[in-house]
């Protein structure tokens, strides 16, 4: 990316403050709040699991409780993917 800035700038061509904006702001994948929805949920699950691998009964209510952040997180992403309005 940054050769062919330097080749353009000099074969003196003009880089407009839209370019320059644009590139300084990567676009994001659009599916990005979908992947990132996917694994906090898979981050969650795992928790929930651990809580019914450990003997002990009394870690099992706290530790769905920790796993209920993550899931919150991600289901929060999956609305965002669902609703978010793209650029196509």
């Amino acid at each position: 990316m940054q050769e062919t800035i330097r080749a353009a700038l000099d074969k003196g061509q003009e880089l407009s403050p839209e370019l320059i904006d644009r590139l300084g702001h990567p676009k994001a994948p659009k599916d990005r709040d979908f992947r990132l929805g996917v694994i906090w949920i898979a981050v969650a699950v795992g928790i929930a699991i651990l809580s019914f691998a450990i003997p002990e009964e009394e870690a099992t209510g706290p530790l769905l409780g920790v796993a209920g952040f993550p899931f919150v997180i991600g289901a929060a992403y999956l609305i965002l993917n669902k609703f978010a309005k793209r650029e196509d």
